[in-house]
């Protein structure tokens, strides 16, 4: 066989769709974008879903609600574990985008109000939150990725506590758990949901500003660990640290 008869016979194999090992055809990007999309939609669909119903609502009626097949479902999330921690990552993310966008603000008192205000759309956006973060506890509790943000909170409070606009008495684990005061307020149905969020967060925020007239506030503050115990639903909260 001649170079040029060698080279012609390779041709047809290098035509058409990429091959790896063993002729198994390899995803195309078009593919891959349809993969990561399909499993968005999932995710986005699960947070509603959950939400009106629990998290031990049928994974088949998540399916439909997503216009997708079981079987695509089940390749994305072979387990319903898989699926709740798709979901808690997912919450992780959007709270690790909050935490930067605070601590990266100048001013502030805007940072406090940056963080939590970002810290509630989560949670008033997505009412099934709540338990996400319990069952994943559950399914895993060595899992704690909220340990990053202790040092970054804390820094946020300490700063504007030293420009004189918080109150000194508050810590970062009062903003993590005045955030999980607004739960209750995820269940309300819209148009009032939103609603009832603004006014109480202002009620809120008004309370954290510094003021001579305020008194002390009564008890200790929770710790890291007290925190995460109490947002996950895992053992006594109270306990110190």
């Amino acid at each position: 066989m001649t170079s040029e008869q060698g080279q012609a016979g390779v041709r047809p194999a290098c035509r058409g769709r990429r091959t790896a090992t063993y002729g198994v055809p390899m995803p195309d990007r078009a593919q891959r974008r349809d993969v990561a999309r399909n499993r968005e939609r999932l995710l986005a669909t699960a947070e509603v879903y959950f939400g009106k119903r629990s998290l031990d609502a049928p994974l088949q009626g998540l399916a439909k609600a997503a216009g997708l097949g079981e079987a695509t479902l089940f390749r994305h999330f072979p387990s319903h574990e898989a699926l709740v921690r798709a979901l808690y990552d997912r919450l992780v993310e959007r709270i690790d985008h909050v935490v930067t966008r605070a601590t990266a603000t100048e001013d502030p008192w805007l940072a406090v109000e940056v963080f939590l205000r970002g810290c509630i759309e989560i949670v008033v956006d997505s009412p099934a939150v709540p338990e996400i973060m319990r069952r994943q506890a559950v399914n895993d509790p060595s899992y704690t990725p909220g340990d990053a943000w202790v040092e970054p909170i804390r820094a946020l409070v300490e700063r504007a506590i030293a420009a004189g606009v918080l109150r000194p008495d508050v810590r970062g684990s009062d903003l993590v758990t005045s955030a999980q005061m607004f739960w209750g307020i995820a269940r309300v149905p819209e148009p009032g949901r939103e609603l009832r969020a603004h006014r109480h967060l202002q009620l809120l925020l008004d309370g954290l500003r510094a003021n001579p007239a305020h008194g002390p506030l009564p008890s200790r503050p929770l710790g890291a660990g007290e925190v995460h115990r109490l947002l996950h639903g895992v053992g006594d909260s109270t306990d110190d640290d």
